[in-house]
C-alpha cells in the first residue's frame, strides 16, 4: 500500500505519477546474497 498526500499530488501529479512508476519497476523481494541461507518451502525459485 502506498499513501500519498491530496496535497502532494495537487502540487505535483506528474512528480507523483514518476514516483508511482519507479516503485512499482522495482521489485518487491530482496535478491538473497549467493552464500546466504537456502530459501524456506514455498520460496524457491522457479
Amino acid at each position: 500500500m502506498l499513501r500519498i498526500a491530496a496535497s502532494e499530488i495537487l502540487k505535483d501529479a506528474d512528480i507523483v505519477a514518476a514516483s508511482i512508476a519507479a516503485l512499482g519497476a522495482s521489485p518487491l523481494h530482496h535478491q538473497p546474497a549467493a552464500d546466504g541461507p537456502p530459501p524456506r518451502a514455498g520460496e524457491e525459485r522457479a
